[in-house]
């Protein structure tokens, strides 16, 4: 989900045309709500690559102008695209998907893009890099998946590769919320029965070796979504949330977290 400037809700999803697996015919799509999800508007299609898989829908809502962008990825033998496209009219009409996928590529050989997100990224709100637009992403690193950052400084005009968990330890589908030191924290999907955490320094820009689970988080290897709430204030902490099932035996019984610390 994201809310646009003007106040809609964007439902991003697969859709997937022929069944439910992870690769195959699927689209990037998005529906409309205008009425604070009440009703919804028809499915409009963002990307279309054919018979291929468009995954892992990654959306940023620009707070100055109001341009939505999109980012994913293309599951081709061999490599996976990184795509990126936006809407100037509130999520109805979308540009020309973009291949960025050049420009992202680590300069460590064995550091690989796996994929976007999925979930949102986010745009820094504090400090000197405000308005830093932040996609997490899934690189391949050490034998298997880990979590990093790409951003642009630029409003979405260019992207670079930012930092990333330098060890082997799985830590895939994540997302990001900014901490009051201009850090990032990223939650992210494991198969050990809780969820994985990592800080990323200067606003998702470097690397990181430390990766701890949360043992208030379980996690029976899903997805999940952190976001920050409010930021402290007149003597009152800050609120992030965190949602996701509430036990580690099943995809099932989906709960809020709320962590003020």
């Amino acid at each position: 989900l994201a809310v646009s400037k003007k106040g809609t809700i964007l439902a991003f999803a697969e859709a997937r045309r022929v069944d439910g697996n992870d690769v195959g015919d699927i689209d990037a799509v998005v529906k409309r709500s205008e009425d604070g999800g009440k009703t919804w508007g028809p499915e409009i299609v963002i990307m279309d690559a054919g018979t291929r898989s468009v995954n892992n829908q990654c959306p940023i809502v620009d707070p100055k102008s109001g341009r939505i962008w999109l980012c994913a990825n293309v599951t081709v033998p061999g490599r996976r695209p990184i795509l990126i496209s936006h809407s100037d009219d509130d999520g109805k009409a979308w540009s020309e998907p973009k291949d960025i996928t050049e420009g992202l590529y680590n300069p460590d050989p064995r550091a690989q893009i796996f994929g976007a997100g999925p979930g949102a990224g986010i745009v820094l709100e504090r400090g000197k890099l405000a308005g830093r637009f932040v996609v997490p992403m899934n690189f391949g690193f050490a034998g298997t998946c880990v979590s990093g950052a790409v951003y642009s400084d630029d409003r979405g005009v260019t992207w670079k590769t930012g930092g990333m968990l330098r060890t082997g330890a799985l830590m895939t589908e994540a997302r990001c919320a900014e901490l009051t030191d201009g850090s990032l924290l990223f939650n992210a999907r494991t198969i050990e029965g809780k969820r994985a955490h990592a800080i990323l320094p200067e606003g998702g820009s470097k690397d990181t070796t430390k990766r701890w689970l949360h043992p208030d988080l379980p996690a029976p290897g899903c997805q999940g979504a952190i976001f920050r709430y409010s930021w402290p204030k007149d003597g009152k902490p800050g609120l992030i949330l965190y949602s996701g099932p509430a036990a580690a035996s099943a995809r099932a019984n989906g709960a809020l977290f709320g962590s003020y610390d």
